[in-house]
């Protein structure tokens, strides 16, 4: 579900330092020189990136994206790493890692509905047990899915009969140039373990909408997907 951002045409290794160098001068958040990407997967498999990083929140992430793109560095986006597999030779440029962002907002809390946006670095099994919280009906059927919600999403992640596009408002991407989109679920092709985002673009958060149901039964669900 990831994909490779090439940017402009490669420039050479110079011209590669100088992206990581001003990166790593200019971020708030952390970044890593030939870190294995074994260790950033759950398949545990994988050689070392040229350069890992890990923007604190989406204002880092496109101060990252413009840097890379400016000076001809191809990027990938990552988040929890699930079901992913990278060569035993690495990557062969940016990694962005997405798990600092993680911020949660309760956008609407009535009676009969509860309302989040999440940024892409939370985790889904972290989204669920906040849904139950507040008594969401069906989320808990999600339980067990490992991933961030950025990867969830672009695989259209489900279990038991519902799918995150059942549960998605809108998603907030950013393109290689930094432009925010929204785009509301209705105007996405998705079907099943698929999410056609536009091309070419990140997303950096997205807001789920459930009804609320007994507790009971919440509790119910949530033991017979565990």
């Amino acid at each position: 579900c990831s994909q490779i951002f090439s940017g402009l045409p490669v420039l050479g290794t110079y011209e590669q330092n100088k992206a990581y160098r001003l990166i790593e001068n200019t971020l708030k958040g952390k970044t890593l020189r030939d870190y294995p990407l074994s260790r950033m997967t759950t398949f545990r498999i994988g050689g070392p990136a040229d350069l890992v990083v890990m923007p604190s929140d989406e204002s880092d992430l496109c101060a990252v994206i413009n840097i890379l793109g400016e000076h001809g560095v191809r990027f990938m986006p990552l988040g929890a790493g699930s079901n992913l597999l990278f060569s035993d030779e690495g990557f062969k440029g940016a990694i962005i890692s997405l798990s600092h962002m993680k911020h949660i907002e309760i956008i609407e809390n009535t009676k009969s509905r509860i309302k989040m946006k999440m940024a892409a670095g939370a985790s889904l099994p972290g989204i669920i047990r906040k849904f139950a919280q507040f008594s969401a009906l069906r989320v808990s059927r999600l339980w067990g899915i490992p991933g961030q919600i950025g990867g969830s999403i672009a695989c259209n992640a489900g279990a038991m009969g519902i799918n995150l596009s059942d549960l998605i408002c809108e998603i907030e991407l950013l393109d290689e140039k930094c432009k925010k989109i929204v785009s509301k679920i209705r105007d996405l092709d998705y079907g099943y373990r698929t999410m056609r985002l536009p091309h070419g673009t990140i997303v950096t958060s997205a807001t789920f909408s459930a009804l609320k149901g007994d507790p009971k039964e919440i509790e119910i669900e949530l033991e017979s997907a565990r």
